[in-house]
């Protein structure tokens, strides 16, 4: 089960548990119902602003969507005094100039992150970030407004079919992870057929990677 299949499944039973039509809870929240039926089957993709509108007319901090062990009724419970959920800073835009470090005093807010969506990473608490897309240098892949789960890479090298966002100076590139005859080869995830060359180690080099673990969508 993916991470929009267990917040879909979280939404549902909140609802029936409020005895609420999926027609009222759209309603609430300003959208169709058949919107949020799509929700619930994780057959449509999760909208941050939707998220905390759902949130709210639920009446469940929006920690509950996550985790499908949270108790409904617990609106206000910490999500860093769950095991299952960790907090993670939320950063506005990538920096564009070196050396690139997100220092948490820095943040602009904080969301939750089921362990669903972190299961493979050594250390997430250290690792792990939103980044708010600030501008359209990432378009037609990342939206501005989008919100997108990063996860800092600090070795190489890589398994192919990694997604990867890459940093160097203002340069922004995103791909997928090629490796053949010992060369590793960013290839662009849109139709413009560019790559770039993995080096062999991170270190003495400004290149920054971020493995892309997952996407929100916000509204335009």
């Amino acid at each position: 089960m993916n991470i929009s299949e267990i917040i879909g499944r979280k939404i549902r039973i909140i609802r029936k548990s409020q005895r609420l039509s999926s027609e009222k809870l759209g309603e609430a929240v300003g959208i169709e119902g058949s919107y949020v039926r799509q929700i619930e089957t994780g057959k449509r993709k999760l909208n941050l602003i939707i998220l905390e509108k759902l949130a709210n007319a639920l009446d469940v901090n929006i920690a509950a969507l996550f985790d499908p062990q949270l108790p409904v009724e617990k609106k206000n419970i910490p999500a860093e005094e769950r095991l299952d959920l960790i907090n993670v800073p939320v950063f506005e835009g990538l920096p564009r100039s070196l050396p690139v470090v997100f220092d948490e005093k820095d943040a602009i807010d904080y969301l939750p992150v089921s362990q669903v969506l972190v299961s493979e990473l050594t250390d997430p608490r250290q690792t792990a970030l939103w980044v708010k897309v600030n501008d359209e240098s990432m378009l037609p892949l990342l939206n501005r407004g989008d919100i997108v789960l990063l996860s800092r890479i600090q070795s190489l090298p890589i398994a192919d079919g990694t997604p990867l966002l890459a940093l160097r100076e203002d340069e922004v590139f995103m791909g997928r992870v090629y490796s053949n005859n010992n060369i590793a080869l960013l290839a662009s995830m849109d139709l413009s057929g560019q790559s770039m060359t993995l080096p062999d180690s991170l270190e003495d080099t400004d290149l920054q990677l971020f493995q892309i673990l997952w996407k929100m969508q916000r509204l335009s």
